[in-house]
C-alpha cells in the first residue's frame, strides 16, 4: 500500500514548468540567479548557498601504533557551518524564487564537496558552494508569491512570483558549476584551528 502511494506520488512530480500547476509537486532544473547572497565562513567565498566541515582523522582499529593518515581512517567532525540566501531559478526564461526554509542539499557525481587547502596535520577541510550560474535541480511544491524586492520587473508588471517551497523539505541537486568557478583557498581559518599545537 505505502510503496503503491510512493510511486503514484513520484509519478506526478511535474517536471516542466509549463505544465506546472500551483500546488503541482515539481522537480525543476535551472540556473542559479541571485537575490542576496552569503559568505563562507572559513573561505570567505560568496554564494547562495555554502557548507563546510572541519574533520579530524582518527586511526581505524587495524592500524598500527604510530602509522601515518590512511583512507582507512575515521573522520570526526570538528565544526562545520552552512548558509543559504533566498535566490532565483532561471527556468525556461522565467525567475522563479527558491525558499531557503528547510532545505536539503544534495550532491552528485561531478559536483561534490570540495576538499580545501588545509596545513593542519591530522585535519581536512571540505566545502560546498552553490553560486551565481550553478545549474542545479530543485524539488518541491510550486506556489506563488509577492516578490517586493525584484529590481528587474517593469513599472507597471505585477508584483507576483512563482515560487518554490518546501513540501517535507526543498531538496537541491547540484547539476553543474559555472565556468568561472575559483577552487577554494583557506582566507579565513577558525582561530581555534588555527595552531596545530593548540
Amino acid at each position: 500500500m505505502f510503496k503503491r502511494a510512493l510511486n503514484f506520488f513520484f509519478s506526478r512530480v511535474v517536471r516542466n514548468l509549463s505544465a506546472a500547476k500551483l500546488g503541482d509537486p515539481v522537480c525543476l532544473r535551472g540556473k542559479v540567479i541571485p537575490r542576496d547572497l552569503v559568505e563562507c565562513t572559513l573561505t570567505g567565498a560568496r554564494g547562495v548557498y555554502f557548507h563546510y566541515q572541519i574533520l579530524q582523522s582518527s586511526p581505524s582499529m587495524n592500524a598500527p601504533l604510530g602509522a601515518a593518515i590512511s583512507i582507512d581512517d575515521i573522520w570526526t567532525v570538528l565544526k562545520e557551518d552552512a548558509g543559504i540566501a533566498e535566490f532565483y531559478l532561471e527556468v525556461d526564461g522565467e525567475l522563479l524564487i527558491v525558499s531557503p526554509e528547510k532545505v536539503v542539499v544534495e550532491e552528485c557525481e561531478e559536483f561534490h564537496d570540495e576538499q580545501i587547502p588545509f596545513h593542519i596535520y591530522g585535519q581536512k577541510a571540505l566545502r560546498l558552494l552553490v553560486e551565481e550560474g550553478d545549474v542545479i535541480e530543485v524539488e518541491g511544491r510550486l506556489t506563488e508569491v509577492n516578490d517586493l524586492y525584484a529590481d528587474n520587473r517593469g513599472y507597471r508588471a505585477s508584483l507576483k512570483r512563482l515560487m518554490i517551497e518546501p513540501m517535507d523539505n526543498l531538496r537541491i541537486k547540484l547539476v553543474s558549476r559555472n565556468p568561472f568557478h575559483v577552487p577554494p583557498v583557506v582566507s579565513l581559518i577558525p582561530t581555534e584551528f588555527g595552531d596545530s599545537n593548540g
